[in-house]
């Protein structure tokens, strides 16, 4: 028969109730740091003509619980917002200019980093035990 006797257990059940706020907080800031970027991106690319479409293109930070965060980026004026699909789409009178599709695609790589970023910012505040 062989004997095994584990140790550490209250610490790390300890470990683990620190471990959501801390990567909450952290995958938060970057989730928000792209979100931010895309409407910097999408804001620079779309055609203007009066400029309310530019001012309506907003991100905001939304969860479902604990467990899941997302960047809802998108038109804030129901008007401008339909004139974004033809502008984005296109009609068949004029050309789509994807404006929101190309500032997200552009920030893909950098969200990456700021997520690897976060990881490790993760790592090193779970590293520092109370």
């Amino acid at each position: 028969m062989i004997d095994v006797t584990v140790t550490g257990l209250d610490e790390l059940h300890a470990d683990f109730a620190r471990l959501q706020p801390v990567a909450r907080k952290h995958v938060a800031t970057a989730i928000d740091a792209t979100g931010r970027a895309i409407v910097d991106g999408a804001r620079e690319r779309v055609p203007v003509l009066t400029g309310r479409l530019r001012a309506a293109i907003v991100a905001r930070v939304v969860g479902n619980g604990a467990d899941r965060l997302r960047t809802r980026i998108g038109i804030s004026d129901p008007q401008a917002e339909q004139y974004a699909t033809y502008v984005e789409f296109g009609t068949v009178h004029a050309p789509a200019q994807p404006f929101l599709h190309n500032a997200g695609a552009a920030e893909r790589t950098r969200h990456d980093a700021r997520l690897n970023e976060s990881g490790r910012a993760i790592e090193a505040e779970m590293g520092d035990r109370p």
